[in-house]
């Protein structure tokens, strides 16, 4: 699809869900019924999903974000961690935050990728396998964003709010240092 308005509400190179959604289903036609390996195209998509986008999920160890949550974030030994943490991280998401969402500070993801930077825990050399990579901290960016409804009328899937950033975190720790 092409976008004729250049005030687009995501980037060139970025998929919202509606686009990939779309993606998917263009593939699946593409690969399944033009080529007469299903009839339809809702069993085209379950194919596409059955034999491409899950094993690669499995391959790349793609994972849902909510399994993190339920496993090791949602625990009240990570309850009393963040309780007993409360005003350096409040003090640490002020220090790092660069734009505001109804009042509130919001960290974007470069505000999170200066932090990482700045506390020495992300780098770009291919063969420093002690820190993360710019990659995984977008991953972990995204992951910790809740899901919003519309992402065409809100900025809140680009942002994290303070909840939103000590989830990032709790991953961040998980990936570094597990």
């Amino acid at each position: 699809n092409v976008e004729l308005d250049e005030a687009a509400d995501n980037d060139d190179d970025s998929l919202v869900r509606f686009e990939f959604v779309e993606l998917v289903t263009r593939l699946a036609k593409r690969k399944f019924v033009t080529t007469k390996h299903c009839e339809t195209l809702s069993e085209a998509v379950l194919m596409m999903h059955e034999e491409v986008i899950e094993p690669y999920m499995e391959d790349m160890q793609v994972y849902s974000a909510d399994e993190f949550r339920k496993t090791c974030l949602y625990t009240e030994e990570m309850c009393l961690v963040f309780d007993k943490h409360k005003a350096k991280l409040e003090r640490m998401f002020q220090d790092h935050t660069s734009a505001e969402s109804n009042g509130s500070p919001v960290m974007l993801l470069n505000d999170l990728m200066e932090m990482m930077k700045d506390a020495d825990l992300v780098s770009l050399e291919v063969n420093n396998e002690k820190l993360l990579k710019p990659n995984r901290v977008r991953k972990i960016f995204l992951t910790s964003i809740l899901i919003v409804s519309n992402e065409q009328t809100t900025e809140k899937f680009k942002q994290l709010g303070f909840v939103d950033f000590l989830e990032a975190l709790a991953r961040i720790a998980q990936q570094q240092y597990l």
